[in-house]
């Protein structure tokens, strides 16, 4: 099943045009992504395992939870629908703090180009991991880890089996997280 996205500007604004979201890998189209990162009251970012049939970044630890923006969807919904679908977990508006954008262009391969706007949250909640209810062609398996094992996780990404984020990218989410751990 084709899922539709909308076309965005250089601004991160809706073109009127949609596309279906391979299409807009195939041709490196820029489109809107959420990025929800999950942080508990011990300080620690909650990662999930990506399945190993995903096209990209198979069996790799990952951002909490992340997904594409439907055509005509508001971000904050997405988030909230991304959150469920991916971890059965029900949240509201109010639980989900904006904490930016940032703009990925990444090349996988010569026909899967992700030229996404991340638009990026931070949820901080009290929840026990058995009880989330995973997504089973999306996740593997979730796990927190301390922001400084993150943050080690990333100087050797391969060896950590876990997604490389650009170093700009990093920056900021460890700024975001550690920022709101303090307030």
């Amino acid at each position: 099943m084709d899922e539709w996205i909308d076309i965005i500007d250089e601004q991160g604004k809706p073109s009127g045009k949609i596309i279906s979201k391979e299409e807009a890998h195939l041709q490196g189209t820029l489109h809107r992504t959420v990025h929800i990162w999950i942080v508990n009251n011990q300080n620690e970012v909650l990662l999930q395992k990506r399945h190993p049939q995903k096209d990209t970044f198979p069996n790799l630890w990952d951002v909490s939870v992340a997904g594409h923006i439907e055509a005509g969807e508001f971000p904050l919904d997405a988030a909230i629908r991304e959150v469920k679908e991916e971890l059965g977990l029900d949240i509201t508006t109010d639980m989900l703090k904006f904490t930016g954008l940032y703009n990925c262009i990444v090349q996988h391969a010569e026909t899967l180009i992700d030229n996404e706007l991340h638009h990026i949250y931070l949820l901080r909640t009290t929840l026990n991991l058995q009880t989330l209810k995973l997504q089973k062609s999306e996740v593997t398996a979730v796990q927190f880890f301390d922001l400084k094992t993150f943050e080690k996780m990333q100087t050797k990404p391969k060896s950590h089996h876990i997604v490389p984020l650009d170093k700009a990218y990093l920056d900021l989410i460890l700024k975001r997280l550690k920022s709101n751990l303090e307030s």
